[in-house]
């Protein structure tokens, strides 16, 4: 039997897969996809979905960040399953 607490356990949904798997862009039924998706990674014992985008994409230039994926992530998550959402970026 465990005696100790569990660290948090995570998947993970890569910029691409929210434009080039799921169909974001498009609207409709790529958000049931996704939600889908994310109901399954709770149902597996996740409680993490950790969304992770290139630094370069997210912030093209100094005066612009895009918002609108990581705002569609937390909708489809937090509107649909107790999962929390980080957002990871790289360079």
């Amino acid at each position: 039997m465990r005696k100790t607490t569990t660290p948090r356990t995570f998947g993970t949904i890569f910029q691409g897969e929210l434009q080039l798997i799921f169909k974001l862009q498009e609207g409709g039924d790529a958000y049931n996809k996704l939600i889908t998706t994310l109901k399954q990674m709770e149902a597996t014992g996740l409680d993490t979905v950790v969304h992770s985008l290139s630094w370069e994409y997210f912030n093209p230039d100094e005066n612009t960040l895009r918002w609108e994926w990581v705002d569609k992530l937390l909708s489809c998550a937090c509107g649909n399953t107790n999962l929390k959402v980080r957002t990871r970026g790289s360079c």
